[in-house]
């Protein structure tokens, strides 16, 4: 979305990655609508994750690693 809003001004020949199964950690998860990002409902920029989903994958001491340590 910066690239058409403060660069080229252009949709034309751009791609994007959508990674559906991260939009849990978020406040604000981005929405795909025909193949295109819109703009935050929120302000900021949809990159603010929750608490406790940075509690738990933070490393080492996060509980995810702790239970990859402990499988293995």
């Amino acid at each position: 979305m910066i690239d058409y809003i403060a660069i080229s001004g252009s949709l034309e020949n751009r791609i994007i990655e959508y990674v559906d199964h991260l939009h849990e950690h978020f406040y604000d998860p981005v929405v795909i609508k025909n193949g295109a990002y819109m703009p935050p409902s929120m302000s900021g920029y949809s990159i603010t994750m929750k608490e406790q989903s940075l509690e738990d994958y933070s490393f080492p001491d996060g509980i995810i690693w702790k239970d990859e340590v402990l499988a293995k």
